[in-house]
């Protein structure tokens, strides 16, 4: 607790010496697309916030799961540009409270990034995509396996068809990702897209992490059923107490037409321990379509298909079916196998409104108790941003 309130507290003096400065000194403006901007020289200042509340409700069969509502994410966020460089400060008051993206971005040559910070780890599409653009609540239970955000220090550098990344990366700030493995990791990950054409793209990923555990610590792989906002876990390997490494590979397929995206991943993830050598695997499949979009849009800076854009005056549809399974039993581990089934609808206003609903039936074939129960999941998010 300490921690959390000290972290709130030092970002709102941050932010209010920031805002309070650019006021009195810059070129001031605030609109509801691009939020509060100050402009002063070179430096170029943007504050934002991005709001995403939830409700759910369960149809539990064993684990005994409550409907309830919070915000998955309220959070701040503020971008100072100056030369060539970036400055990003994003804090998250949500159910995941802390610092986020906390990061220094060389940009001072063309198609280079030097990226120093907490920050998302250049490994998987899913998790290199915006939490914003998904079709769905949460990124799939396979995602468990990926590092997520960490903090370190990495390089991207791409072409027409291809980029390069990798870095060396710490633990996260707050120490709140989806797997437990304090250590020191290094990661690289390569696209390709064979096939890019007006309107067809074709993308494949390759990514790779070795991290080394610190001295004492443990190993934990666990996933909760589709939402962030309960702590509840079907399947659970766990501590592994005596890991000294953990090795994790990913590969990644993506095919859009038009209005048409198919998009797939595959993890594998090996604990090293001297008592046992487990292998957890991951995988998903999703299928989305739009209505009343602009073609689906890459990004190959990044490596990612980026947010569907409405062309009608009312907005578009996206509609995205997924399935994904996560293992988390081999080699005298009995962390369960969880199976995903979702069904997302989003209705995207502008970037700064949308409204989604989730329906999904999760299976853990067994749970982490050794027991098959099937858990069905029905949600709405109301996304805002500026």
């Amino acid at each position: 607790m300490a921690r959390g309130i000290s972290g709130t507290g030092c970002f709102l003096i941050l932010f209010g010496h920031f805002f309070l400065a650019a006021h009195a000194l810059a070129e001031t403006s605030f609109d509801w697309e691009k939020g509060f901007r100050a402009e002063l020289g070179e430096l170029d200042l943007r504050i934002g916030a991005l709001l995403h509340a939830d409700a759910v409700r369960f149809d539990e069969d064993i684990t005994d799961l409550e409907a309830t509502e919070d915000f998955r994410r309220a959070r701040l966020i503020s971008r100072l540009n100056y030369a060539g460089f970036r400055f990003k400060a994003d804090y998250d008051f949500g159910v995941s409270d802390g610092w986020k993206s906390l990061l220094a971005e060389y940009r001072g040559v063309e198609r280079l990034r030097v990226i120093a910070g907490n920050h998302t780890a250049p490994f998987s599409m899913e998790d290199n995509s915006s939490s914003s653009n998904l079709g769905f609540f949460e990124r799939s239970a396979a995602s468990a396996l990926a590092p997520g955000l960490l903090n370190g220090v990495s390089v991207r550098r791409w072409g027409d068809s291809w980029t390069l990344s990798g870095g060396i990366f710490a633990d996260e700030f707050n120490d709140k990702a989806r797997r437990t493995a304090p250590g020191r990791s290094l990661i690289g990950r390569a696209t390709w897209t064979p096939l890019r054409e007006e309107d067809s793209i074709v993308h494949l990923g390759i990514a790779h992490e070795r991290r080394k555990i610190d001295s004492g610590e443990a190993v934990r792989l666990r996933a909760r059923p589709s939402t962030r906002i309960i702590d509840d876990r079907l399947v659970d390997t766990r501590s592994l107490d005596d890991a000294d490494r953990l090795t994790t590979e990913g590969y990644e397929l993506a095919w859009a037409h038009r209005n048409r995206l198919l998009q797939a991943e595959w993890y594998r993830s090996r604990v090293s321990a001297s008592s046992a050598d487990p292998r957890f695997d991951g995988y998903y499949l999703t299928v989305s379509t739009t209505v009343g979009a602009k073609d689906y849009r890459y990004s190959r800076s990044r490596g990612v298909f980026r947010r569907v854009r409405p062309k009608a005056s009312w907005g578009a549809l996206e509609l995205s079916l997924r399935y994904a399974e996560l293992d988390l039993t081999d080699d005298g581990v009995e962390g369960g196998r969880q199976i995903e089934r979702g069904i997302g609808v989003t209705w995207i206003h502008s970037r700064q409104l949308r409204v989604m609903g989730n329906i999904a039936r999760i299976e853990a074939r067994p749970n982490r108790d050794g027991e098959d129960e099937e858990v069905d999941l029905f949600g709405l998010r109301l996304v805002m941003r500026l």
